[in-house]
């Protein structure tokens, strides 16, 4: 627990240089934290604050959302269209099994 808590430290010490060689330093640093720690516990303490920063990560998170509501502009469409096919076609359905006679018609005949 104590070295999780080192590694805590020199995530913090990390955030705190200069963005050049933060990042260089950072991928050494979880590299060699590698040989002793989880990678969940490395991800969670070195990416979080560091991807965010990113302005790459940042372009592609956007790219992510864009393409995200485009596929949810496009599937809300398909089932727009489909539920209006089905809509129709029951409504289809339904004419085709009416007498074509209105009942009025048919009694007086």
């Amino acid at each position: 627990m104590q070295t999780e808590v080192l590694l805590q430290q020199v995530a913090q010490r990390l955030s705190q240089i200069d963005q050049e060689q933060r990042q260089e330093i950072s991928e050494y640093t979880q590299i060699l934290a590698g040989l002793k720690f989880e990678k969940e516990l490395i991800q969670r303490l070195f990416r979080e604050g560091m991807m965010r920063e990113s302005v790459i990560y940042q372009e592609i998170l956007e790219e992510g959302h864009q393409e995200g509501r485009q596929k949810g502009c496009q599937e809300g469409g398909r089932r727009l269209f489909f539920t209006n096919l089905l809509d129709k076609s029951e409504r289809g359905t339904a004419i085709a099994h009416q007498h074509p006679f209105p009942r009025a018609a048919r009694e007086s005949g």
